[in-house]
């Protein structure tokens, strides 16, 4: 019965572990060196454990990286104990463990479901704010109006006056306190009775929620000037 002798190492180093992977597919220190591209002293420090003289430690696991590679090893398992045998290490101390920043794939540009839904979240609220704000707006905004007749300053011969105008077919005129009839197009008239002298003809149109737009009219009306002009 044969036996198959397998040597332990200490868990607190490396160094045993590179020269066995070497060892077994048959390359010289200088030969690892030629084909890997990395110089034989450092290949002696590594297989020496001698990781204080290396400032890098980032720069110096990828390289262990790819001689692992060259090797055929399991890189998992030396780099962690790499990484355990530097804890207690200058410099090494400050590189346990430095992941390598990931390559961006195309998913990375995707927009996941939770973004998408807070984004349509985001645009439904702003549209309804938006019609809200509209719709606010236009119940309060006060309605135009204009008064046709009589033209601010008249001065009439009889005491009966007729006030026209126009506004919002949906807007209430009142003509010195007085409801008018609005008409589908807007429009307005309103008879009104008025005393001697001077008088001032308040015409108002307003919604339901909005506010109040007013116009006003100073009318003069002496009947004794009109008597007169009469008798003459």
């Amino acid at each position: 019965m044969s036996f198959t002798q397998k040597q332990v190492h200490r868990v607190d180093g490396i160094g045993h572990d590179l020269v066995e992977l070497r060892e077994r597919i048959g390359w010289t220190r200088a030969e690892a060196s030629r084909v890997t591209k990395i110089a034989e002293s450092t290949l002696r420090a590594w297989e020496e454990d001698a990781w204080q003289q290396f400032d890098d430690p980032v720069a110096l696991e990828r390289m262990l990286r790819g001689y692992l590679s060259h090797l055929g090893g399991k890189s998992g398992f030396v780099l962690q104990k790499f990484r355990e045998s530097c804890r207690g290490q200058v410099p090494c101390a400050h590189a346990d463990p430095l992941p390598t920043t990931p390559a961006l794939t195309t998913r990375d540009f995707m927009v996941t479901p939770r973004v998408l839904t807070l984004a349509l979240f985001l645009g439904f609220v702003g549209l309804l704010g938006g019609y809200v704000y509209f719709q606010v707006r236009t119940i309060t905004e006060p309605p135009s109006l204009e008064v046709f007749t009589p033209a601010d300053g008249t001065q009439v011969e009889q005491p009966l006056l007729r006030v026209t105008g126009k506004t919002w077919p949906e807007a209430h005129v009142f003509v010195n306190g007085k409801k008018a009839v609005v008409q589908q197009d807007g429009t307005f008239s309103e008879e009104l009775s008025i005393p001697r002298g001077i008088t001032t003809i308040y015409v108002s149109a307003k919604r339901r929620h909005s506010e109040e737009t007013v116009v006003t009219r100073r009318i003069r009306f002496d009947r004794e000037s009109v008597v007169t002009s009469t008798q003459q």
